[in-house]
């Protein structure tokens, strides 16, 4: 069985659909998922997690850009190159 990290639909595990996936992780839950332990350690866990967290967060706050689900791949539309 696959778990989803990042998306809150459990018949879409794969997809980050939801600001609420990103904001609601711990780094618990990243260590898990990156199979994070002595002899396979991370650098920067913490604030990877962090910046993660804080994305969903923004995506959030921005509904006119991001859409009322603030699905993290409408930045690509909200970005100006």
């Amino acid at each position: 069985m696959v778990s989803a990290l990042l998306s809150l639909c459990r018949k879409r595990v794969f997809i980050v659909n939801l600001a609420a996936g990103l904001s609601g992780i711990s780094v618990e839950s990243v260590a898990k998922h990156m199979q994070v332990s002595e002899s396979n350690p991370m650098d920067g866990l913490e604030g990877r997690s962090s910046l993660l967290m804080n994305l969903g967060l923004a995506l959030k706050k921005s509904p006119e850009l991001f859409g009322e689900e603030a699905r993290p791949g409408n930045m690509l539309g909200a970005s100006t190159f």
